[in-house]
């Protein structure tokens, strides 16, 4: 699952899925399970790099978008200064808090970090921070954000800090 996070971080399309998640995990969601509230729309354009700069606190440039059946995957790399911020918003319809949860951790563990609930954003929220900041041309760790408002996932990663990222959220997370 990690694979579509760090695949859209290389500029790849394939998204991050949580469908079958929880069941990898080693738990399982039961149908009874309530889903996420409400029903978000799948936004249809990228936000622009004037927006995602403001709230980031880093100049972005113009993102490169790809679309496919229920995914928009908007890139904003700039090789010269070191931005590089993918944003991966997915249609999934039926999933639930806890399969996010499992999904995030998961991922977490791939990468020997450790997984948080970030509260107050969208239905749930999770980041984790790799410890990548040595690679990174500006020396400032990945961080990957993934939140969950209705039927739509929004996976965000960048390196970035967990403020700079939950700024960009607020930006493209419908009210």
């Amino acid at each position: 699952i990690l694979s579509g996070v760090v695949l859209a971080a290389c500029g790849s399309s394939t998204p991050p899925s949580l469908s079958g998640a929880a069941t990898s995990a080693g738990s399982s969601t039961s149908s009874a399970a309530a889903t996420s509230s409400g029903s978000s729309a799948l936004p249809t354009t990228c936000p622009t790099a004037a927006g995602v700069s403001a709230a980031g606190g880093m100049t972005y440039p113009t993102p490169a978008m790809q679309t496919s059946a229920g995914v928009l995957t908007c890139t904003y790399a700039d090789s010269t200064t070191g931005a590089n911020l993918v944003m991966v918003i997915s249609s999934v319809p039926g999933s639930t808090a806890s399969t996010l949860q499992a999904v995030a951790q998961s991922q977490a563990t791939a990468q020997n970090v450790t997984s948080s609930a970030v509260s107050g954003i969208g239905d749930a929220a999770y980041s984790m921070t790799l410890a990548d900041a040595a690679t990174n041309i500006n020396h400032v760790a990945t961080t990957i954000i993934e939140i969950l408002k209705g039927s739509v996932l929004y996976d965000i990663t960048a390196p970035a800090t967990l403020n700079q990222l939950e700024a960009v959220v607020r930006l493209v997370l419908p009210q």
